[in-house]
């Protein structure tokens, strides 16, 4: 009896782990049916005797086209024998493989997995059977190259960017130094992109730059890059050139491509270029001084007139380090106060009595040189330092204005310039209003003066930044009119105070009877709108008497007096202009 309870006992727990592996064995063909990997087990001849529906839906095959096959049947050709000779080398030393391989569906397309062998021993360690897991990275490899597309090229146009054109550019000097030829950088930026972005929208602005973008890469040869920098500046990068004339001529063809109007939006659009070239070995050997010489040789083209190309010259790279010279002694001025306000008087002809000043700055170096504005102003512009010298200006006028209060009883408006940087700040008029009460001074005895290319930029910005000052007290001057927009709508909608009719109608006024008609005509509107004109540039007697004549409120220039500094304004005031 003991002997039969021990052999019940076994037998139960034999029944137990029976039941138990049964239930594993579930478990693991649960398992392997429903893994998201494909799975194949093949034998130590490597005949495939079991697969998963991953393995299915993954390379095409079904359990009965592949069960007897040999996994050859997912070669993709597309590693080499010593590829395959390493693998089966590891998995014999090492009883394992993993990596990325290429293998081919049922279909013949081509697809990368990541995938691991294993060996699986018998105890004896003869191997019975090798178990292959692999997944499919076909969408993580696109994802990839997106991304490393994404990287490389613009996103808007599809070409090449900066980052990759500066590798391809170096790679081309690299040939061009090898086989003793030259290499060209054409550097372009469209002309007036701004304004067919402003009064077209983005979405058209967007769409001309991509069009753009697919003329030039129709232009230029398969061996060259056509790439987008930014904005609206592209590079051209020429390789194997022998002679210069190529190069012309493919800027030749850059500008004739350019004779074809762009349909965009139901808009025929002519667009220009302004092109700068720079070569290789003569301008640089390297990839960042021919991009930075050929984007100066541009620079060049855009203030001769656009439409057209310059090539890089030494005396270019001479400016330009001029330039970086003046941006570092212009610095220095701010610092020891080498910039000083001049005042020029604005007179009534009727009266003679002086009625306003313009504030003028002007920069004496410490040595005695004197920068004229022509020069300083716009590098003041392109670099941001204007803001710094705008205020500067501003709180000096404010001192002299309140100094004049105190020694003259007659009102004196002061006019000052406001830059189109400054003019972009969200935060003028507050800033303006904020320096005029730490003077003391009410808002309506200053003006500003500003342009009407500055002020036409974004008008709904315009409109609310004037709107501001004008409730304030300040007064609006447009300056320079008649060479810009000269739109009767803005002198309707903006609330402006005065016109400054620009010095060139003024130089030939008693000459040319267009220039006379003109400013007659400016007068008689100005007057019919509520607004004062101003005659900038006036310096003869015959122009004064003109204007006069045709009753121009107030007069500036060389006739009563030059800019001044305020010591010698208060002489002025004095002794001659006193009402």
């Amino acid at each position: 009896m003991a002997k039969l309870k021990i052999v019940h006992s076994e037998l139960n727990q034999e029944v137990e782990e029976r039941t138990r592996a049964a239930a594993q064995l579930k478990i693991f063909k649960k398992v392997f049916e429903n893994a998201l990997e494909g799975i194949s087990i093949t034998d130590p001849e490597g005949r495939i005797i079991a697969i998963n529906q991953a393995f299915t839906d993954i390379t095409g095959y079904s359990l009965e086209e592949a069960v007897g096959q040999n996994p050859r049947i997912l070669k993709s050709n597309r590693h080499d024998e010593s590829f395959y000779k390493e693998m089966w080398d590891r998995l014999k030393t090492k009883g394992y493989w993993a990596g990325e391989i290429w293998n081919r569906r049922k279909n013949g397309e081509a697809f990368p997995e990541i995938l691991s062998i294993s060996s699986i021993k018998q105890d004896d360690g003869e191997v019975s059977h090798y178990v292959a897991v692999f997944h499919d990275i076909s969408e993580m490899k696109l994802q990839q190259e997106k991304i490393q597309h994404q990287a490389y090229h613009d996103e808007l146009t599809g070409l090449p960017n900066r980052y990759l054109a500066h590798d391809r550019l170096s790679m081309a000097l690299k040939t061009a130094k090898r086989q003793h030829t030259m290499a060209a950088v054409l550097f372009m930026d469209m002309d007036n992109f701004k304004y067919f972005n402003d009064s077209l929208g983005h979405t058209c602005g967007d769409t001309l730059l991509q069009e753009l973008g697919s003329r030039l890469k129709k232009i230029i040869r398969e061996q060259d890059t056509i790439a987008r920098l930014g904005g609206d500046e592209f590079l051209v990068i020429a390789g194997d050139i022998k002679f210069q004339e190529e190069v012309l001529e493919l800027a030749g063809r850059l500008f004739e491509a350019m004779k074809e109007p762009f349909s965009i939006a139901g808009h025929e659009l002519l667009v220009s270029l302004s092109v700068g070239i720079s070569l290789y070995p003569e301008d640089g050997t390297t990839a960042d001084l021919l991009i930075k010489n050929a984007d100066m040789a541009m620079y060049q083209s855009k203030i001769s007139g656009k439409s057209r190309y310059h090539m890089f010259t030494p005396e270019l790279n001479r400016l330009a380090l001029y330039k970086m010279d003046m941006v570092k002694e212009f610095r220095a001025g701010l610092t020891q106060k080498e910039f000083m306000v001049y005042y020029q008087p604005k007179v009534d002809p009727a009266t003679n009595h002086v009625l306003g000043l313009e504030a003028l700055v002007r920069w004496q170096k410490q040595d005695g040189a004197v920068v004229s504005p022509g020069e300083f102003i716009p590098m003041a512009e392109e670099t941001g330092l204007i803001l710094q010298l705008s205020r500067y200006v501003l709180e000096e006028s404010c001192k002299a204005l309140k100094l004049l209060k105190e020694n003259f009883s007659f009102p004196l408006t002061l006019s000052v310039n406001i830059s189109p940087l400054e003019f972009k700040q969200p935060d003028l008029a507050e800033n303006m209003l904020n320096v005029l009460k730490s003077h003391l001074l009410p808002a309506s005895s200053i003006e500003i003066e500003i342009t009407e290319t500055t002020m036409m930029t974004d008008l709904k910005s315009t409109l609310e930044k004037l709107n501001i000052l004008k409730k304030e007290g300040v007064s609006i001057a447009i300056d320079d009119f008649g060479t810009g927009y000269s739109s009767l709508y803005y002198l309707k909608k903006l609330p402006i105070s005065t016109l400054k009719i620009d010095k060139s109608f003024i130089d030939d006024i008693t000459t040319d009877q267009s220039d006379a008609n003109i400013v007659e005509t400016i007068i008689l509107m100005a007057k019919n709108l509520g607004i004062k004109v101003v005659a900038e540039g006036v310096e003869t007697k015959e122009q004064f008497e003109l204007l006069a004549k045709y009753k121009c409120d107030l007069i500036q220039g060389y006739y009563y007096a030059k800019p001044m500094p305020l010591e010698d304004l208060i002489r002025y005031l004095e002794n001659i202009a006193k009402p």
